[in-house]
């Protein structure tokens, strides 16, 4: 397989071509000074894969190309009330594991958007304030948590560099048996009871 380096992080990114020159898997090479300083990444292996119930070309035709390898502080929005692995589900897996029934807009074209099977997150308090506000009349106690969403654990993009009106929106495919929970926090409970209906 060739290899092509496209993005810096401290040291080039490379990325693995299969024969048909399309993008494999994407693998970090880091300065070794950096990576020993930061003990966070294996630049040996390939990342993880992506959860059992994707479409089987979701990374391949539906996984937006050439995403940025970066790290964003965003909010999130946990709507069973309990900051946990389950918190950080996507709608779809949501959906496949009969934990909430299948929306109107999950149809045909929407299963080809790779926004369906992001962890949606917000890098703006106020976006996260009016969706939590929003989904109070569909869960009895969702609350905000407030982390680091990490291409490490999973691609991150903010959704406007697809769609212009996203807002603060932030796309998060995590992959297969993360959980960045413990590293999140639940934001103040006084601002997220002033947002009740």
């Amino acid at each position: 397989m060739a290899k092509s380096s496209f993005f810096w992080i401290d040291g080039p990114v490379d990325f693995c071509y299969n024969n048909d020159d399309e993008i494999y898997r994407p693998y970090l090479k880091m300065d070794p000074r950096s990576q020993k300083a930061r003990g966070d990444l294996d630049t040996e292996e390939q990342h993880p894969p992506f959860p059992a119930c994707f479409p089987s070309d979701f990374e391949s035709d539906i996984l937006p190309s050439a995403i940025q390898p970066i790290r964003i502080p965003v909010y999130r929005i946990c709507t069973g009330g309990v900051l946990c692995k389950d918190a950080f589900l996507s709608s779809y897996e949501e959906v496949v594991r009969g934990l909430r029934p299948r929306p109107h807009w999950m149809d045909d074209a929407a299963l080809r958007q790779p926004g369906t099977y992001s962890t949606s997150c917000f890098y703006e308090k106020s976006d996260a304030l009016h969706i939590l506000k929003c989904l109070r009349r569909h869960y009895p106690r969702p609350i905000i948590a407030y982390g680091e969403a990490r291409f490490e654990e999973g691609p991150v993009q903010r959704t406007i560099e697809r769609e212009p009106n996203a807002g603060s929106h932030v796309d998060w495919w995590l992959y297969q048996d993360m959980d960045p929970s413990p590293r999140f926090e639940v934001c103040g409970r006084e601002e997220q009871t002033a947002c009740q209906v």
